[in-house]
């Protein structure tokens, strides 16, 4: 997060042993390290990072800070549906079925399913149960419809939009123009 020491020539012991006591790195441009100092860098776990051209040098401190960012939840919405009917379950009062209407893409049973009501997020999580009749499915297709349930009634009402999505890990990345 801040610049520790500066310097010229060859990367050295000493170097080393400063960017260890905490926690650093070496930016090296257009100089060496012997092996000795190169070993001890391995041995202290000091990443150093060395290149005889500038714009190269920088490049590879952004790739290097990318690395250390935590990577992101990014969310791909797989389909939409609108909850046509809810069927009370019998025997169970609190429980109940979504009987949805596709109108985008597909619904994929072990996908994340988020139910919307208005512009509130009333539900998330995933399904128990994908029906089309009496048979379990494992997906379902645009203008096709099918019954959701999950292991908590989310309080289904006729009009509510279900989306249907997958969430991944990806890695951040910087916003960093160098200027040439």
């Amino acid at each position: 997060e801040f610049v520790v020491h500066t310097g010229i020539g060859g990367v050295s012991d000493s170097d080393i042993e400063m960017a260890s006591s905490v926690d650093g790195i070496i930016l090296a441009f257009n100089v060496t390290s012997t092996k000795v100092t190169s070993k001890l860098a391995l041995q202290k776990e000091v990443t150093i990072i060395s290149h005889n051209v500038i714009y190269k040098l920088l490049e590879l401190l952004k790739e290097y800070l990318e690395q250390q960012l935590p990577n992101v939840d990014e969310e791909e919405i797989i389909g939409e549906a609108i909850v046509l009917k809810v069927f009370k379950l019998r025997g169970n009062k609190s429980a109940a079925i979504g009987g949805c209407r596709v109108k985008k893409g597909q619904l994929i049973r072990d996908a994340i399913f988020q139910i919307w009501r208005d512009e509130d997020k009333v539900h998330e999580g995933r399904l128990i149960g994908m029906k089309r009749e009496k048979d379990d499915i494992s997906s379902a297709r645009k203008e096709t419809e099918c019954g959701l349930s999950f292991n908590v009634d989310p309080k289904w009402q006729e009009g509510d939009q279900v989306v249907c999505l997958r969430r991944k890990k990806v890695p951040q990345k910087l916003e960093w123009h160098l200027g040439f």
